[in-house]
């Protein structure tokens, strides 16, 4: 169509590397415009892009992952997980492995984050869908978390950032403890300033009573 931007393919299954990759692809134009070609970069499924670290301390227990869309492959016509969608990033996550997250469905977040009808790397938000029970198949299967998913842009990818049911309540009963210490404090010492001054006004008014009166002529 004569597009220049890039475009994000579906995960697809590598032969010659045997493992699961995702490519990047760019048209060539010539000085006058016209398509030469295509430049494409692959790059295999991982615990890690690069450098990004997608994980936090083990102590915080909170995961961030990357899901995307199944592609066809040669030995098959068809998607072989049409309504599945597939780790592309994860900590756990070996080099090249394919692992399918089945629930929610691929249905479940196209019908939530909405499907990649524009161009892909249009900036856009939309509402996160929100899981209290997500199992994360590449962690403890009796594992719950709180999860988010997120879409990037329109290229059909989605962000996952979950915490454990047992981190979250940690950082809550963590973050109240924190809480009342600070403001528990100043609230403690201010009653007992309140309560100091009223007792100071009860014992003058108590000593202004009991004074004798000068008789009055």
């Amino acid at each position: 169509h004569g597009l220049s931007s890039a475009y994000l393919g579906a995960a697809y299954h590598a032969e010659s590397a045997d493992e699961l990759q995702v490519t990047f692809a760019a048209p060539i134009f010539d000085a006058q415009n016209t398509w030469r070609g295509i430049v494409l970069a692959s790059i295999s499924a991982d615990s890690a892009i690069g450098q990004i670290k997608m994980k936090d301390s083990a102590s915080a227990g909170r995961t961030v992952a990357l899901l995307g869309p199944r592609d066809r492959d040669r030995a098959s016509p068809e998607p072989p997980h049409a309504s599945e969608f597939t780790f592309v990033v994860h900590p756990r996550l070996e080099r090249g492995r394919e692992v399918t997250l089945r629930e929610p469905n691929r249905t479940v977040l196209e019908r939530a984050l909405g499907r990649a009808t524009r161009e892909q790397f249009s900036l856009r938000w939309a509402p996160p869908l929100l899981l209290s029970n997500y199992r994360d198949p590449l962690l403890d299967p009796t594992q719950e978390s709180l999860a988010a998913f997120a879409p990037v842009g329109y290229t059909g990818y989605v962000v996952v950032v979950e915490t454990a049911k047992e981190a979250a309540a940690h950082d809550t009963r963590a973050l109240t403890a924190k809480l009342a210490w600070r403001a528990g404090l100043p609230l403690t010492l201010g009653l007992s300033l309140l309560g100091l001054g009223a007792l100071v006004t009860v014992r003058r008014k108590r000593r202004l009573e009991l004074r004798p009166r000068t008789a009055t002529r």
